[in-house]
């Protein structure tokens, strides 16, 4: 009897499963704020003696306000706190929402909307189509050649190799800046920690 009642839940998890994704799913609220891939994980919870209920796992969402330099405003956003790492990563939400790739932004119709604002804000200042890859490519190459300047005094065996992948630290926020708010890519001190 116990062994088709374990076959029995072995079936049914896997009908589950199946069915459902893996027990994850994204809800319709997702769409209005910026989840960065974050789901509804649903499973159960078991107990010493091995009985299971049903239980959900939510994503850490909070509401958090946002200065756009670009457009000049302050934007509410619900964001979970994954992308809110990010965002501080990237250096603003500017920056996160120009430079970031499209995979980010998929489920979040608030970030495509905002990332369509904010591109035609820009081509409308600089008279030119923003390209996000060759934006990338651009901040990187600036990067690295202050990067060489900056060890050039050093001989050659001696001279630290520049890092290959765009770190979150080399994006050029001047590159975004439409209105001359002149903000700062990044502190001495986290230059000196990405060596």
């Amino acid at each position: 009897k116990k062994k088709k009642k374990k076959m029995l839940r072995y079936v049914m998890s896997e009908a589950m499963r199946s069915a459902y994704g893996q027990g994850l799913s994204t809800p319709k609220r997702a769409h209005r704020g910026v989840w960065m891939g974050k789901r509804i994980a649903t499973g159960n919870r078991i107990t010493f003696s091995d009985k299971r209920s049903r239980r959900r796992w939510v994503p850490n969402v909070v509401r958090k306000n946002f200065y756009s330099g670009i457009l000049q405003r302050e934007v509410s956003l619900k964001v979970t706190a994954r992308a809110l790492k990010t965002i501080d990563k990237y250096g603003g939400l500017d920056a996160f929402i120009m430079y970031s790739k499209k995979k980010l932004l998929e489920d979040s119709d608030v970030g495509q909307e905002l990332r369509k604002e904010m591109e035609g804000v820009w081509e409308e200042a600089n008279g030119k189509k923003w390209n996000a890859s060759v934006a990338r490519y651009l901040s990187r190459k600036k990067y690295i050649q202050a990067w060489e300047k900056e060890h050039e005094d050093l001989p050659e065996d001696e001279r630290p190799r520049a890092p290959k992948r765009l770190h979150y630290l080399m994006y050029d926020l001047e590159a975004i800046d439409v209105h001359d708010t002149q903000q700062k890519l990044v502190s001495d001190a986290m230059m000196k920690n990405l060596k």
